[in-house]
């Protein structure tokens, strides 16, 4: 073979052996590049988890807590007109505890994994049936999936140890998991708790004042001994549920608000978001909830 020849073929192999390396170093390359992307999304769905199992999110470079409100279950479209306003008020309840720097999530079942706290809002009546009373009472909107969705998710609360706040309906909702009973119907009386209507559909409320206990969670935020407050009910406590303590009474003696003596629980019977409400008042269960929920947070 000519020398010459030889040589070309030295150089084809050589080329051929450039093209094979080339070819190797590019597969290399891709196959590095497809791991970094794998690993980045099993990265972002570990933080994802955390961030779910921690209950924190974050909001303008803030981690804030992961508050749960069971969604209202009645139709308001319905013959009462109550189930509307009660609907309708949800939202201002929710806006005053996202005030306070804290997520609000709607949930529709009992688990609370990834949460930080828990409000119980506003609504129809409690069955009777549920704390031993009269069935035949004039009570509305009596919803069992409503009892049931609110006593489960407020037992999955207590079971966490987690914060809980109550309004007006959640308050009873409260008094009865705890083994409470329940006026069904308040009896007419020189002091009004039960709202009428301003002739157009909305809610006009019943003023009244209330005596606040000293060193409750709920005297310490309003710093008064006495406060008015915005009424809109027709049920109250009959006796309160073991381990709650009543922090505010009006005239009549109608329990307006407790405490649990060891957990971390609140509850109101007035209805703090009514437009009207001074809002360092309207405030002030709510900050007072806020500050278990970060308690709650700091000692997790």
């Amino acid at each position: 073979m000519a020398v010459g020849h030889t040589h070309r073929l030295r150089w084809m192999v050589m080329i051929g052996d450039g093209r094979v390396d080339a070819a190797r170093r590019a597969f290399y390359w891709r196959g590095l590049i497809l791991v970094a992307l794998a690993l980045g999304v099993v990265v972002d769905r570990i933080l994802a988890a955390r961030a779910r199992v921690t209950g924190a999110r974050r909001q303008n470079g803030v981690m804030t807590s992961r508050i749960a409100m069971p969604a209202r279950l009645s139709d308001a479209d319905g013959a009462d007109a109550r189930v509307g306003l009660a609907n309708a008020i949800f939202d201002d309840v929710a806006a005053l505890v996202r005030a306070e720097g804290l997520d609000v999530v709607v949930v529709r079942d009992t688990d609370l994994s990834g949460f930080d706290g828990l409000v119980l809002p506003g609504g129809g009546d409690v069955d009777p049936a549920r704390y031993g009373g009269d069935p035949t009472a004039p009570c509305y909107d009596v919803n069992p999936a409503q009892d049931e969705l609110d006593l489960g998710i407020l037992a999955a609360a207590i079971d966490r140890g987690l914060p809980v706040l109550g309004v007006c309906r959640g308050l009873q909702v409260l008094n009865v998991a705890f083994g409470g009973t329940l006026v069904e119907d308040l009896a007419p009386g020189a002091l009004r708790h039960t709202p009428g209507t301003d002739g157009c559909g909305g809610l006009e409320w019943t003023w009244h004042p209330v005596a606040v206990a000293a060193g409750s969670r709920l005297g310490d935020e309003v710093d008064a001994d006495e406060i008015s407050v915005a009424s809109g009910h027709h049920q109250a406590i009959r006796a309160l549920g073991s381990g709650l303590v009543a922090t505010a009474v009006a005239p009549d003696g109608v329990v307006e608000a407790v405490e649990h003596e060891s957990l971390p629980i609140i509850a109101v019977q007035w209805h703090p978001e009514a437009e009207g409400t001074p809002a360092d008042l309207a405030a002030a269960p709510f900050a007072a909830f806020a500050s278990l929920v970060r308690s709650g947070r700091l000692a997790a």
